[in-house]
């Protein structure tokens, strides 16, 4: 990594990646590859796992409700198949994002 480390790839590099403080640019996109050298621990090619769908939908409501529960309770079913769960301001994001599903 950029530290100059050899991170594992595990939870505990996803998480010290996930834990970088990289910011969403104009599109909202976040990135956690090669995250930088204060990162020690950080698994250099971890990323996030995305979802497209239409920002207008006949189905918004229950489109909002299953991707709301994907981004929080969901959550929980990650570590166990090697999913970190997502940080905190990494919700916020996909928060923003889902209120803009609309009918």
């Amino acid at each position: 990594n950029r530290s100059g480390k050899f991170a594992t790839p595990g939870l505990k590099g996803i998480l010290a990646a996930a834990s970088s403080d990289q910011k969403p640019d104009a599109t909202n996109a976040l990135s956690i590859v090669s995250p930088p050298k204060k990162y020690p621990l950080a698994y250099p090619i971890s990323t996030y796992t995305y979802v497209i769908v239409p920002t207008q939908s006949s189905k918004a409501p229950e489109l909002r409700k299953f991707l709301f529960w994907a981004v929080t309770k969901g959550q929980k079913f990650g570590p166990k198949l090697l999913f970190q769960p997502i940080p905190k301001p990494v919700l916020v994001v996909a928060e923003k994002a889902i209120t803009k599903i609309h009918a």
